[in-house]
């Protein structure tokens, strides 16, 4: 029997089960609030990634299960034994509470077995620890099968000066994740205060911010920065022949409704320009919220990826491209 470690917010618990729940044959253990154990037959990455959870942020298999740290190197010695390759990332999450990321990788990383390898936080091939209650699991898998590169999914970013808000974080980690070309004339959608805009600002982009409300002046003041002072639906009436390689939206409003307007907006995309959207959640119904909102939108543009990024609150963020 395969195992497999799974991590999610603890809010959308609920909503990761329903997404699991579409596995036959399997069985899920609780190791702390919003993280699990799968069991099952058969390869569990490759099922769990054909079903591109929205709620599920990162997995890794449990080919060992060792009781205390004292048995991390030999673990890791036999795991790594038949690999061949020269560099190997080495992740550490404590779901125990006690923060004890740093120890598990001490212990792994002064190792001889690890001693060998180049390493490095986001290399191809991953050695992963999950330390919980009942002990610590280790596996060893490709980054590209774990839903996320990094250590349970976590993007951790420090609040500078230049921060303009929390919500900037999320446009922030899409640009981390993904391989998307660089905007040069973006539209950012329910701009204020002016995160996502000073994101994009950040990547070299003019952008042409929407929203009645004031925006900070950091971003304001910017001369790359065009402010309309007023509706999406009002801005979109006079934008005449205006043309954008990113559009983004990041309004307060239900995910149906915001994909409304997000295609109303559609027209001024180009074509092969990027769309990122967020879609809040009700506390009920969030899976089956999510799936209507991408269904309207996959009618007209391809999606890239869709997920509860470590970011986001009650809310997916989806990133498609216009055909």
């Amino acid at each position: 029997m395969e195992k497999l470690v799974f991590l999610t917010r603890e809010d959308a618990w609920s909503f990761a089960m329903g997404e699991l729940g579409a596995l036959s044959g399997v069985r899920v253990v609780s190791l702390a609030p919003g993280a699990g154990l799968l069991l099952g037959e058969g390869d569990l990455t490759e099922r769990v990634n054909a079903l591109s959870p929205l709620f599920i942020r990162h997995i890794h298999p449990a080919e060992r299960v060792i009781a205390s740290m004292d048995a991390l190197p030999a673990a890791a010695e036999e795991l790594t034994r038949d690999y061949s390759g020269k560099k190997l990332a080495v992740h550490a999450v404590d779901l125990t509470g006690e923060r004890g990321e740093g120890a598990i990788l001490a212990a792994l990383l002064d190792s001889p077995a690890i001693g060998r390898f180049e390493t490095g936080p986001e290399e191809e091939t991953v050695l992963s620890a999950t330390r919980a209650k009942d002990g610590i699991y280790l596996g060893l898998s490709k980054s590209r099968d774990m839903l996320s590169p990094r250590a349970g999914g976590i993007y951790r970013y420090a609040m500078t000066p230049e921060t303009v808000s929390r919500a900037a974080f999320k446009l922030t980690e899409v640009f981390d994740r993904l391989p998307l070309p660089a905007p040069r004339e973006a539209l950012d959608l329910g701009a204020a205060p002016g995160g996502w805009t000073r994101v994009l600002l950040e990547r070299g982009a003019r952008v042409t911010a929407v929203d009645p409300a004031k925006l900070d002046p950091r971003v304001e003041d910017d001369p790359r920065v065009t402010h309309y002072r007023g509706l999406s639906q009002d801005y979109l009436k006079e934008a005449g022949d205006k043309s954008f390689d990113y559009l983004v939206n990041d309004m307060r409003m239900d995910a149906r409704e915001s994909v409304r307007v997000t295609l109303e907006a559609l027209p001024l995309l180009k074509s092969g320009g990027i769309l990122v959207i967020t879609l809040k959640l009700p506390e009920k119904g969030s899976l089956k919220r999510a799936r209507d909102a991408m269904a309207l939108l996959r009618e007209e543009v391809g999606i890239l990826f869709a997920r509860q990024l470590y970011h986001n609150r009650s809310e997916i963020t989806c990133v498609g491209k216009k055909p």
